[in-house]
């Protein structure tokens, strides 16, 4: 069975995510120790072993997906708050690379935004994905940079 873990799956989106998972009788992963978002000096070490935790429940079995709904930032969030979030997925991606275990089976990572954010400063009637983003606020440049290390992960694994 497929290994599937909710990051920040106590959240409004990753709580509703589980729900829906649980009903579909998948096999959730939940790491042994809950990752404090909010203490960096530990946040690197706990992400880093939750993935290789990870990694260990996954095994060598069918696949693996991973739903990343997580993160402190908000509309008001600080560069900084912002900064931890985004590195913190760089981590996250950069932990699965260097376990062959899950590079090395099939594997998928959905990543939840607040989109909207990133087209505050369009100056259209319609807004739609073909549109130039326009980011006015630290939270919609967050959400760019983490979509650019996503399209980089996936194009260095999409094969």
């Amino acid at each position: 069975m497929k290994q599937v873990w909710v990051i920040g799956s106590s959240g409004l989106l990753g709580s509703a995510m589980v729900r829906m998972l649980k009903g579909q009788g998948c096999d959730l992963f939940e790491p042994s120790e809950r990752i404090a978002w909010r203490q960096e000096s530990m946040v690197d070490r706990q992400m880093a072993a939750a993935v290789r935790e990870f990694a260990n429940c996954a095994g060598s079995g069918p696949g693996w997906e991973i739903y990343w709904a997580a993160g402190i930032g908000t509309m008001g969030s600080s560069d900084a708050d912002l900064a931890l979030e985004t590195r913190m997925l760089g981590l996250l991606l950069r932990t699965i690379e260097s376990i062959a275990d899950l590079v090395g089976q099939p594997g998928a990572l959905a990543f939840a935004s607040s989109a909207g954010a990133i087209y505050a400063g369009s100056r259209g009637d319609v807004i739609d994905e073909r549109m130039p983003v326009a980011p006015t606020t630290p939270y919609a440049r967050a959400k760019l940079a983490q979509e650019d290390l996503l399209r980089a992960f996936a194009q260095t694994h999409n094969k």
